[in-house]
């Protein structure tokens, strides 16, 4: 158990750090534009989605119907999905990612994704292409447009680090069990739907959604009117085990911490969360992102716009594993200061 619980403290260590929704040709570093005709070429381009089993094709399509009008759409299953097949047309895509550097750590992602328009002719001009080669044409090809960011469960760490004792894993195993369970706080259909709504609708007005950011819109006094509904998930990973426990002796019980905001709040299952923002319900909801040693991200979102109307993110030197009281704190000065 102790060799296990090693390995996930080391597959926590090199977790790479981002809010929930990055937008723009770069999703960690300093914050960049778009250039030239980036947003135009993906535009110009049918996205392919390649979404994690756990929820069914149909509610993907109802939700992509309703709110992916950018660029044509189609859903593939992950199974059946291989990428070279669609290097020669115009397409974008949109698939897990799990990416391990050095520089950045880990990421686990649906990252959304372009080519640029050379990238066909580069590959049909190589009469025999190494897969050295091929990667170095498609890396200086591919133009980033979003990503949604994902907050795995302890249990899924849990997992990979007994898979990995049994046998070393790959890249391509912990994708395939990312598509195949429910291992991700913040992904479910409901919240899936006010991501496509927000990504969407960004691309569509060429705006950029930088991840590292702390700001709220005027929308947030509706809070002292309105009841702020808390996702299950926060509670139970607040109050469940945690890999750096013993670097956090003492923390806030989740009460105590709850007990600070200033309004109205209830804690809802994430199930039901979900359903209410499929029905089109408008409410609002907090979520909560934390990934590495203790980079945290708070969000309060409009449930039928998928705006995120207050954004509060905690760096690594001011933060601790869990929430604090002093988050809610600092959101009620926010509410009170509309």
């Amino acid at each position: 158990m102790k060799y296990l619980i090693s390995i996930i403290i080391v597959l926590l260590f090199f977790v790479s750090s981002h809010s929930q929704i990055s937008i723009g040709p770069t999703h960690f570093g300093k914050e960049k534009e778009f250039e030239n005709n980036e947003l135009e070429v993906f535009k110009n381009t049918t996205t392919i989605f390649v979404l994690p089993n756990t929820v069914d094709q149909d509610t993907y399509n109802s939700i992509l119907s309703k709110y992916w009008d950018v660029t044509p759409f189609e859903i593939v299953k992950p199974e059946d999905f291989k990428i070279e097949d669609y290097y020669m047309g115009k397409y974008s895509f949109a698939h897990l990612l799990y990416q391990s550097t050095q520089n950045v750590g880990q990421i686990f992602a649906i990252d959304i994704y372009t080519y640029n328009e050379s990238l066909a002719s580069e590959l049909s001009s190589e009469k025999k292409i190494s897969e050295k080669k091929k990667k170095k044409i498609l890396r200086k090809n591919k133009l980033r447009i979003a990503r949604i960011n994902l907050f795995p469960t302890y249990d899924f760490f849990l997992n990979l680090a007994e898979m990995n004792s049994s046998g070393k894993i790959d890249e391509s195993d912990i994708l395939n069990y990312m598509y195949n369970n429910d291992s991700m706080h913040n992904f479910s259909s409901g919240l899936f739907q006010n991501y496509i709504q927000t990504i969407n609708n960004k691309i569509i007005n060429n705006e950029t959604y930088w991840a590292y950011e702390t700001d709220y819109s005027e929308e947030l006094s509706a809070l002292k009117e309105n009841i702020l509904y808390v996702p299950k998930y926060i509670e139970t990973e607040h109050s469940g085990k945690q890999i750096y426990d013993k670097a956090e002796k003492r923390f806030e019980s989740f009460d105590e911490v709850i007990s600070k905001y200033g309004y109205n709040y209830k804690i809802i299952d994430d199930d039901i969360l979900s359903e209410k923002i499929l029905k089109g319900e408008e409410f609002y909801y907090l979520t909560f992102y934390r990934m590495g040693w203790a980079q945290k991200f708070i969000s309060i979102t409009n449930s039928k716009t998928g705006k995120v109307i207050y954004r509060h993110y905690i760096p690594n030197a001011a933060s601790t594993l869990r929430l604090k009281q002093r988050h809610f704190e600092t959101l009620n000065e926010s509410i009170e200061k509309n």
